[in-house]
Order: C-alpha cells, then structure tokens, then sequence
C-alpha cells in the first residue's frame, strides 16, 4: 500500500472544513483530487494547511460530530472505523487539544 493509498481518515477531516458529508471515496488521492477541485485547488497532503483552514475548525469539529452520528449504527452493528470509506475522528483529538481543560484523558 502506497503512501496515498492509505486510510482516508485526515483528509476526510481536511473535507469535513468545507462540507457536512458521508461521501464515500475509494481512496486517498480520490479524496485529494475532491478536496482540490471544489473547495482547495493548493492542498497538498505533506504541507502545513493551519493557515488556510484555522478559521473553520469549528464547522469541522461539527461536521465531524455529525459524521460520527450518521454512521453509529455501522458502528453499533460491528462494522470497523477503518473499514468505512467515510470515516475520521480526528475531531476528537483538535477538540481535547483545543479544551485540554474539559476533555483530560483519563
């Protein structure tokens, strides 16, 4: 497997800035070539993007809270995180690192 055909779970997060979305893509350049296209023609996987998207977290944070909602039942059902192809949790980690106060890891 090669470096751009791993788990799409960071760059569904990097899509999740701009749409509330269960779009589901093969791979991670499909997610890339989307992401480019419609909302980000400069994205590039390797580069610091904090810039250009800190002013959205907090849609990204929601529309991840949202995606995780939307796909409970194939959780509830058996079904592993890593087995969707519309899946990330990355909102959960922005979200202790950005209230470490709130959500201390126990």
């Amino acid at each position: 497997m090669g470096w751009s055909d791993g788990y799409i779970c960071f760059e569904y997060w990097i899509l999740l800035h701009f749409e509330q979305t269960t779009r589901s893509f093969r791979k991670c350049d499909d997610v890339i070539s989307y992401i480019k296209k419609n909302y980000f023609p400069d994205y590039l996987k390797c580069d610091n993007c904090y810039d250009e998207l800190k002013d959205k977290i907090s849609v990204a944070i929601a529309n991840g809270i949202w995606l995780e909602k939307q796909l409970k039942n194939d959780l509830d059902r058996g079904i592993k995180n890593y087995n969707m192809s519309a899946y990330t949790n990355v909102h959960c980690l922005v979200t202790k690192l950005l209230n470490p106060n709130k959500y201390w890891l126990k």
